[in-house]
């Protein structure tokens, strides 16, 4: 997960004043609850926005080569950055080894503080260009599919930031749900490959609510 915020170094008690005092500079509501929509009204507002891209109608989808439907996938992400007050990841497709794989997405690389050594991967949202079925196209013709994949990854990396800004005390104000996002904290670095073991990586908390969360604003945006 990348860093993205320097946090602020306690040296001691006599530290913590001085660590208040600077966070009443950086958030100007710091030590107040955060007001955010319900989880409900926030789906409802993105499948709003999402209906009205035309491209994501069954008939106009088919018709889109693979760049047109990454341009409307990139449109997804802007309006729904917008709702979730969350920038949109760099996105791309490529052509994946495993063609039964849709995506993913990655958080980027961070630093081991004592080896130095990397691990991570490139901090993006990655589709698969192919599907199971030659005739699947990108992904497949059903612009239901791509939606699906690429609003589960968005919901990562939403996640991902959360997770983030709970560890900084700083910045636990701008954090949409405090025990959902230290559920995710917990998840992520206790995080099941589903190549490990594909139950556990299945029913694991940030996979069931990323699932959730696209199954919610499809079911909005197709009902």
């Amino acid at each position: 997960m990348n860093n993205k915020f320097e946090q602020i170094e306690n040296t001691g008690e006599d530290q913590i004043d001085l660590n208040d005092d600077l966070q009443r500079q950086l958030v100007p509501c710091i030590g107040a609850e955060a007001e955010t929509p319900h989880r409900s009204e926030l789906i409802d507002s993105a499948a709003d926005k999402l209906r009205l891209i035309n491209e994501l109608s069954t008939e106009e989808w088919k018709n889109l080569c693979p760049s047109g439907r990454e341009a409307v996938l990139r449109q997804v992400g802007r309006e729904i950055q917008m709702v979730y007050d969350h920038p949109a990841p760099p996105f791309m497709t490529l052509k994946l080894d495993n063609r039964a794989s849709r995506g993913y997405y990655g958080d980027g690389y961070t630093s081991d503080k004592i080896t130095g050594d990397l691990a991570g991967s490139d901090y993006g949202i990655k589709l698969n260009s192919q599907g199971l079925e030659a005739s699947d196209g990108y992904i497949s013709d059903d612009p239901r599919v791509a939606l699906e994949t690429y609003l589960h990854e968005f919901r990562h990396s939403f996640q991902h930031e959360q997770a983030l800004r709970v560890e900084q005390l700083q910045f636990r104000n701008l954090v949409a749900d405090i025990n959902e996002a230290e559920s995710w904290r917990e998840n992520f670095e206790n995080y099941n490959h589903p190549n490990s073991n594909f139950e556990s990586y299945y029913d694991q908390t940030v996979e069931m609510d990323a699932r959730s969360f696209a199954e919610q604003i499809l079911t909005k945006l197709y009902k």
